[in-house]
């Protein structure tokens, strides 16, 4: 397996489920790029800054982990942005070629009055257009024609110059959205069209093995949106990773399965919060909300060129071989030892952690439940006896690496 993935279509396809969870999100980072795109073209910015500012638009708003948080951020509700935005650098910042991105993001929030030297600051120029493209945004009435509002839109940037915003930079906007074109573009449906055409970051290829900051990063961003759920996906992806192992896969296999695990639940960034903490179980219409994540994780991934097997293995996780899982239905035929390994690791997982209306299952438990399973034609027979044939050791290491994610989470977001 000698993929290589394109980071443009990983950036995009992230982008795209942060904004899906809400009317008020939809396609709002795109938006934001944009308009940002725009500005700094007007800017002249150098070529590496124009790529970053891109990077960083479509992924402002990353460190806004809860749903709830995202919507109110939107909607300009959110009287504590500065948590948001140390975060997003937080998180961007552990991918090595987002680092000057992720400055951009911290920065997004910052007033023009607030930077005691902003000439000498390499960062404010590019925070700056994405202050403003954030800000313009959220201006925006959706439900009026943008032709209608664009005069009144520019009135307002206008009277937050020399506070919000630089002088410079409110020309540079208004010199870039002089045209109706503009507008008419930033509300088109045709609009994520637009941004990867002409898109001025085109992306690094990367291998495997390099694909694996940027799952890991994937990875806290959807696991740490609640304290109890901030090492299932670090779990998972290990208990994937031994169980390959211990079928004698490849050790390229073994990357692409611990891909898999990172991200294999990335289409739960649309669940609210507020389901996924829920003490006690869940009504049938949460329920039903909650079995559409799988659906978003293959929707959000099966676009991305070179990703390969690892769409199938992270989107079938709750399949099951007699046809009676979701979201497809699918049956033995369609399911490959890899989307096999993966439900067996993702169950096994669940199982053994604690959640907000239940402790973590014991070990005799935890057999009972994986043999009836099997037996009854759900999960793989042969991925089920070797796990609970080296049972001490899959949950030993599952469990470290989940020692691990939580004290990463508590250090690093829970107190944020």
């Amino acid at each position: 397996m000698k993929n290589t993935i394109n980071t443009k279509e990983i950036i995009f396809a992230l982008s795209n489920i942060l904004d899906m969870a809400d009317s008020h999100l939809a396609m709002h980072q795109q938006r934001v790029t944009y308009i940002a795109w725009k500005i700094a073209l007007e800017a002249k910015l150098e070529k590496s800054q124009l790529e970053s500012l891109f990077v960083a638009a479509l992924l402002h708003d990353i460190g806004a982990l809860s749903l709830e948080e995202k919507v109110k951020i939107t909607k300009g509700e959110e009287s504590n942005t500065q948590r948001h935005t140390l975060l997003g650098q937080r998180i961007l910042a552990q991918i090595p070629w987002m680092q000057e991105a992720s400055f951009y993001v911290k920065y997004h929030h910052k007033r023009w009055d607030s930077y005691q030297e902003p000439e000498k600051n390499n960062y404010c120029l590019p925070a700056q257009i994405l202050y403003l493209a954030d800000m313009v945004d959220r201006l925006i009435d959706k439900n009026k024609y943008i032709l209608d509002q664009d005069d009144y839109l520019k009135t307002i940037i206008q009277n937050l110059s020399g506070e919000h915003f630089s002088p410079n930079v409110v020309q540079y906007f208004l010199n870039a959205s002089k045209n109706e074109s503009f507008w008419l573009d930033l509300l088109s449906v045709k609009l994520p069209d637009i941004l990867k055409t002409n898109s001025p970051y085109q992306g690094v290829n990367l291998t495997l093995k390099e694909l694996l900051p940027v799952t890991e990063c994937i990875r806290k961003i959807i696991d740490f949106k609640s304290p109890f759920t901030s090492t299932h996906s670090a779990g998972v992806a290990e208990a994937a990773v031994v169980l390959s192992d211990l079928l004698n896969h490849s050790d390229e296999t073994a990357i692409a399965m611990r891909n898999a695990g990172n991200i294999h639940d990335i289409g739960k960034l649309v669940i609210p919060e507020h389901i996924l903490e829920k003490e006690g179980h869940l009504s049938d219409q949460e329920y039903r909300l909650i079995k559409q994540h799988s659906y978003q994780t293959y929707m959000a991934l099966y676009e991305v060129t070179g990703l390969g097997d690892i769409v199938e293995w992270a989107s079938f996780h709750h399949e099951r071989l007699n046809g009676s899982g979701y979201p497809f239905g699918l049956h033995a035929d369609k399911l490959s030892e890899g989307a096999r390994l993966m439900a067996v690791a993702d169950i096994f997982t669940a199982i053994i952690e604690d959640r907000p209306y239940r402790r973590g299952m014991e070990k005799t438990q935890v057999i009972a439940l994986l043999e009836k399973q099997s037996s009854e034609g759900l999960l793989d027979k042969h991925i089920v006896h070797i796990l609970i044939a080296n049972y001490d050791y899959c949950s030993m290491k599952v469990k470290n690496k989940q020692k691990i994610a939580s004290e990463h989470y508590k250090m690093n977001f829970e107190t944020q």
